[in-house]
């Protein structure tokens, strides 16, 4: 990595960053298919993981919260160690390449959560809207991560991705939570009953007192 910082990710060899490494060429192809796959060592993995985590969730946990706390459990493992993502964002926004690879791996995320919120969706009753939603949300949680990721990296490490991750995800849950699922209600309604002759105000006063025990 620090070779492509240093030198340029098109200029350098795979050779030379074999010899660098102290091992040969079919050495490194057989870990490495592609020179781009360098860059992007941590994904398949990061995607096994998804996975995992998705089908260890409980079961009667929303799949809107199980793919939501997905989003703020990854964020972490994307910014330690710090000198090696930032580097990485320098290479990206140096590299087409790594872009377009970088943005066939965000696929790769979003058919991972689609895959699981179809199913959960439908047995919540969203029936033929299913797979749309599951399709909207995940590409939403993926935009929000990679927007996290990216404007901690362009703040050099300095803001808080857990903190940019969070927003993004209770925007998320007031925009997919009424859709995902319909019947809830995010308040409640108190109905009071009182006998005649009581003003509002001494019906307020009551109430707070009342509310106000322990």
């Amino acid at each position: 990595m620090h070779l492509f910082d240093e030198h340029g990710f098109d200029t350098i060899t795979v050779d030379e960053i074999a010899d660098a490494v102290g091992i040969s060429r079919r050495t490194l192809f057989r870990h490495f298919p592609t020179k781009s796959d360098i860059v992007f060592a941590d994904h398949p993995d990061r995607i096994v993981r998804l996975r995992e985590f998705l089908v260890s969730a409980d079961p009667d946990q929303s799949p809107l919260d199980v793919t939501l706390a997905s989003a703020v459990d990854t964020i972490p493992s994307f910014t330690d160690p710090a000198d090696f993502y930032l580097l990485r964002y320098r290479l990206l926004k140096l590299t087409p390449e790594l872009l377009v690879r970088e943005q066939a791996y965000g696929v790769q995320y979003t058919r991972v959560l689609a895959r699981y919120l179809r199913p959960e969706l439908a047995a919540l009753g969203v029936e033929d809207d299913a797979a749309l939603l599951g399709d909207a949300l995940a590409s939403s949680i993926v935009t929000v991560v990679n927007r996290a990721q990216r404007k901690w990296a362009a703040s050099g490490g300095a803001v808080d991705a857990v903190a940019v991750t969070s927003a993004g995800v209770a925007m998320l849950k007031r925009a997919f939570g009424p859709l995902v699922h319909p019947n809830s209600s995010s308040g409640s309604t108190v109905i009071v009953m009182s006998k005649e002759g009581i003003s509002p105000e001494d019906l307020v006063q009551r109430l707070e007192s009342v509310l106000k025990d322990p």
